[in-house]
């Protein structure tokens, strides 16, 4: 579990003055699930990122010919000095 920060506690104290701490303490606390769900949220967007992130790349070398043709003699490089050990 992952609990609030103390600023947060604070806050939500003030917020919540009428209940107790310990309810104040307890709504601070994430579930399992929301942090789950959070965590996958990430994920998605992360994935959605690195596939727009790679198209434009890709478009961007496809209409630069000298420097596409520049990063496939580097990656043909870098790919003999890997197999040489």
């Amino acid at each position: 579990m992952i609990i609030a920060s103390n600023d947060e506690r604070k806050t939500a104290t003030k917020e919540k003055s009428g209940d107790s701490e310990k309810e104040v303490e307890d709504s601070l606390v994430l579930s399992n699930e929301n942090i789950t769900n959070t965590v996958l949220s990430l994920v998605v967007l992360l994935n959605q990122w690195s596939k727009s992130a790679l198209i434009h790349s890709f478009h961007a070398l496809a209409q630069n010919p000298e420097t596409q043709e520049k990063l496939s003699k580097e990656i043909g490089e870098v790919n003999k000095s890997q197999e040489v050990g």
